[in-house]
């Protein structure tokens, strides 16, 4: 029974490629930058990172380096999106044979044609080169004259995927507003000359604006600015390509405190942002930096739909597989309340997948309701779920995620682990699974029909409100919420797993009265708790705790119940 059950997993990676996504570079989280160690030399000046399409090349210009004064563009490539970068190479042809800087690149989506900055003797120009092939080198390139002739100090080209539109900064062109403005042109197919010249007036200044990032669908433009005294990143967007730019967004968790933040540069799915960083003033320190989006998706089985795009509760996908597709390292699934019948699987992401309000509930009747079979780890999350009438309720092998604050219910097997698989689990209810509640691994603080050895574990009834038709809150004499009816009722009893989770696990979501302690289950840690007394009879504000807070709560009721009632006045004597 356990060979044919590892044998019938089915390893299936899938590969996507997303579009920008529409949403607020300030309203969504962003990991600390990193430098990219593996692509930045300590020898030269490293900056204006371009990422192809596919993520797998990054195109960046290196300057004054132990090889050459001049700049030159470089290029690191690596195996998959993501990933480390190896082969840091000058790319290859006459591109770079000159006595001059080549900087600045933009490659086309085929990898054909690059768009760049030649600059010699205080002229800045746009060039572009095009190649044969995508193995072939890269012949010299030709100048964009119908743009170098409106000024002489021109730079940093980049392009709308069809190679329509071209964004550029520059610092002389008639009719600018000040220092360097970014300036676009369009033409009728990528063979013509540019026209159309527009100076961006609604974002420039009187200061600086260079460095323009347009994303692939021409509605998100990324720059830099001197305008707050220090070069930072801003994020400017509009509703369609044919608008005037607007909602101009400081993005200050880019910043470089005394130093320079420049040359942005999104992924095409919007999750990853390259830049490049100089510490102070020393120009050595030039390098390229890398954070990436800690973004949610949300999922309605009821109302969602996977055509929608996830990234709001008003357009929230409809399966939970979806967003896990979707979903990048850091990222956060929110899962409404509802039956979802499939089998999802983490991908190997670091990602968590939770329920949004009261527990949802996976099943998958001839499948694994839950796998985790590509090596994640720690940070790889499920919590607050609840997961029945499936074959297998968490498969898991080779790895070590962590599930906390689940019920696994009424499969055939419970949870699952092969292959020196390593798995969290804590603060979980495993009943009245047939076969089995756990293999392969051990869990802590949690109520287990079957082997529940270890830390904090016990095999009492958890004495379900009515697990015959689907409702695993637990009975609380305190009160417990009745999803049926969207009320809080009190019962004759309490579950023992009310309060019976880890002692350091975090119970502040739980409402008041709580008990100060983490209860085991899907609604541990939420909203929708079931209740307890509390602890201790000096905790005035049932948090569970004795402190501060309740010295001053004690002050305060003291004072409103011994306040003297003021004595009239007397009135005035004429």
């Amino acid at each position: 029974m356990k060979a044919g059950l590892f044998a019938s997993v089915w390893l299936l990676c899938v590969a996507s490629v997303g579009v920008c996504a529409a949403q607020s570079f300030v309203e969504t989280g962003w990991t600390e930058p990193v430098p990219l160690a593996e692509v930045n030399s300590d020898l030269a000046e490293d900056w204006s990172p371009q990422l192809s399409p596919d993520g797998l090349t990054l195109y960046f210009a290196r300057v004054r380096s132990d090889t050459s004064y001049y700049g030159r563009i470089f290029q690191a490539r690596r195996e998959v999106p993501f990933g480390p970068f190896t082969g840091v190479e000058e790319v290859a042809g006459d591109l770079n044979a000159s006595d001059a800087h080549v900087v600045l690149p933009w490659v086309s989506p085929d990898g054909l044609r690059m768009y760049y900055c030649w600059q010699q003797y205080g002229r800045f120009q746009l060039k572009r080169s095009e190649r044969e092939s995508v193995e072939a080198p890269w012949p010299a390139g030709e100048s964009l004259a119908e743009l170098n002739e409106l000024g002489t100090r021109l730079q940093t080209p980049r392009l709308t995927p069809d190679e329509r539109v071209i964004f550029f900064d520059a610092q002389d062109i008639p009719g600018g507003r000040g220092g360097y403005d970014i300036w676009t042109a369009s033409r009728p197919d990528r063979d013509a000359p540019f026209a159309d010249v527009r100076n961006l007036e609604e974002l420039n200044t009187e200061w600086g604006e260079l460095a323009p990032w347009i994303s692939t669908d021409g509605l998100t433009l990324l720059f830099q600015s001197d305008r707050n005294g220090e070069l930072q990143l801003f994020v400017a967007s509009r509703q369609s390509p044919f608008e005037a730019f607007g909602n101009v967004e400081h993005l200050s968790m880019f910043d470089t405190p005394g130093g320079k933040s420049l040359h942005p540069c999104l992924t095409q799915d919007g999750k990853g942002l390259y830049f490049a960083r100089q510490q102070g003033a020393d120009r050595s320190t030039l390098d390229i930096w890398f954070s990436q989006r800690i973004g949610a998706f949300y999922v309605d089985g009821a109302l969602g739909d996977d055509s929608d795009d996830g990234l709001s509760p008003e357009t929230a996908f409809s399966s939970i597989q979806r967003a896990i597709d979707e979903a990048a390292d850091g990222d956060v699934v929110n899962v409404y309340p509802g039956t979802y019948r499939e089998g999802i699987s983490f991908l190997g992401k670091a990602i968590t997948v939770r329920s949004a309000g009261d527990a949802a509930v996976l099943e998958a009747p001839d499948d694994f309701a839950v796998s985790f079979y590509m090596g994640e780890g720690r940070d790889s999350v499920l919590k607050n779920v609840v997961i029945a009438n499936s074959y297998v309720g968490i498969f898991i092998t080779g790895g070590a995620p962590t599930i906390t604050n689940v019920t696994v219910v009424n499969n055939e097997f419970g949870i699952e682990a092969y292959r020196d698989a390593e798995p969290r689990i804590g603060n979980s209810i495993l009943w009245n699974n047939v076969s089995s509640d756990l293999y392969g691994c051990s869990a802590r603080y949690s109520c287990i029909q079957r082997q529940a050895d270890g830390a904090g574990n016990f095999a009492d009834d958890p004495m379900f409100v009515d697990p015959n038709n689907g409702d695993y809150h637990l009975l609380s004499a305190r009160g417990r919420y009745w999803p049926a009816h969207d009320v809080w009722v009190l019962d004759d009893a309490t579950s023992p797993c009310v309060d019976a989770g880890d002692p350091d696990g975090d119970f502040s979501r739980e409402p008041r009265p709580n008990g100060g302690r983490l209860n085991l289950g899907a609604y541990g840690g939420t909203a929708f708790a079931s209740m307890s007394e509390p602890p201790f009879s000096l905790d005035l504000n049932e948090d569970g705790v004795v402190n501060e807070a309740d010295l001053d709560l004690f002050v305060d009721l003291w004072e409103e119940r011994t306040r003297e009632e003021p004595v009239p006045s007397p009135p005035l004597r004429r």
